[in-house]
């Protein structure tokens, strides 16, 4: 599987996740949009979200010689919500829970497009009020057919 190929898998997995679209549209109101790739000069208007970008692919122990390789690339997810629960002793930021239950839900999606090939690294929630974002890295492990000159 080369890059272009495991990013196609990926954005298939969660465009096309009967589970994740059904919990988007009952949670976020919407289905999510899809970026391959993102210009960090010009962030996604308010109108994009629930988001999911998937980026930064990267090869870990290739090696020309061996059958199996494994990719990682990196996805992020973001929602918009400036719902804010307040109590005498608590403010909640209904946003920073539900973008992290958006990236499980993305998780949840890749495990079964994946089933069990995968390992998936969280790296955390984001809060720029009342933008809110979490992230994971996916490492996907492959075999690959070693062409030969004969």
């Amino acid at each position: 599987m080369n890059a272009e190929e495991l990013l196609m898998a990926l954005e298939d997995a969660v465009e096309n996740d009967e589970k994740l679209n059904s919990w988007c549209e009952s949670e976020l109101g919407r289905l999510p949009h899809i970026m391959i790739g993102y210009d960090a000069v010009k962030p996604p208007l308010k109108g994009s979200y629930p988001l999911i970008i998937l980026f930064d692919i990267s090869s870990e122990k290739e090696d020309i010689r061996m059958i199996t390789s494994t990719r990682q690339i990196s996805v992020s997810c973001g929602i918009y919500n400036s719902k804010v629960s307040t109590t005498d002793r608590k403010i909640k930021y209904e946003g920073m829970i539900q973008a992290e239950s958006f990236r499980e839900q993305i998780a949840q999606a890749v495990f079964r497009k994946f089933l069990g090939k995968i390992t998936i690294t969280p790296l955390g929630t984001e809060s720029l009020f009342p933008l809110f974002a979490s992230g994971m890295n996916i490492s996907v492990k492959f075999s690959y057919k070693i062409e030969t000159g004969e």
